[in-house]
């Protein structure tokens, strides 16, 4: 894993050697994801060239049915991606594109 401040580091990095698991492969598989990996939020692009932005991260604590229980950073009280503060989250992972940073065998 990268040391990086960047979302889209942390992907590349997680796509390139086969830890990134796809919000598409989450929402058939939730068992692939666990307490301790790290999620990131992505921008679904279009157009001639679509390209992935990944703009929000955070570590998941728990996992329930349909959704992950997470701690978040610079984030505020509507669930913002660029706060002030840490707070803990519940995310739906049906409803968001949200992938995810294995730490499984790190």
């Amino acid at each position: 894993m990268p040391r990086t401040l960047s979302c889209d580091t942390l992907a590349l990095s997680g796509q390139a050697n086969g830890r990134l698991i796809r919000s598409e492969v989450i929402r058939k598989k939730p068992d692939h994801i666990k307490p301790g990996d790290v999620f990131l939020l992505r921008t679904l692009t279009t157009g001639p060239t679509p390209a992935d932005d990944w703009y929000h991260t955070g570590l998941i604590t728990a996992i329930s049915g349909d959704v992950v229980e997470t701690i978040e950073g610079n984030t505020d009280l509507k669930g913002g991606s660029n706060g002030t503060a840490v707070f803990s989250r519940v995310r739906n992972f049906r409803k968001t594109t949200l992938d995810v940073f294995t730490i499984d065998g790190l």
